[in-house]
């Protein structure tokens, strides 16, 4: 303990924090699960919800970002979908995907896993 800290304790009665505690990230149960994939893509389950998205002024959307709760985990992830992923997988403007989806995600750029496949399921 610093004398800092034990002279703030003796003056006030409380006792100072670590502030690496109050610092830290809560860990995130499914990327923990992802950093264990040897192969990729990899196929995951779960449900999508939209961030952002764009187009090419076509029906089609180019690209989005979202968060992706994995089925049997606590924490979703970040995905990106690039290039033709969205339109192969006929995924208008409009995102009217179902429910639950499967992903092929290769590994994080950044933040975001990037989706290399979408499956409807």
């Amino acid at each position: 303990m610093s004398i800092y800290n034990w002279l703030f304790e003796k003056l006030t009665g409380v006792k100072p924090a670590d502030p690496e505690l109050n610092a830290r990230i809560p860990e995130n149960d499914a990327e923990k699960y992802l950093e264990t994939v040897e192969s990729w893509p990899h196929r995951i389950t779960g449900e999508f919800f939209l961030l952002d998205s764009g187009s090419e002024q076509g029906k089609y959307a180019h690209w989005a970002i979202g968060t992706f709760e994995l089925a049997g985990f606590n924490e979703p992830i970040l995905v990106e979908f690039k290039g033709p992923v969205l339109e192969n997988a006929g995924v208008t403007t409009e995102f009217d995907l179902p429910r639950n989806i499967a992903l092929w995600v290769s590994a994080p750029e950044q933040e975001y896993y990037q989706v290399a496949k979408l499956e409807i399921i």
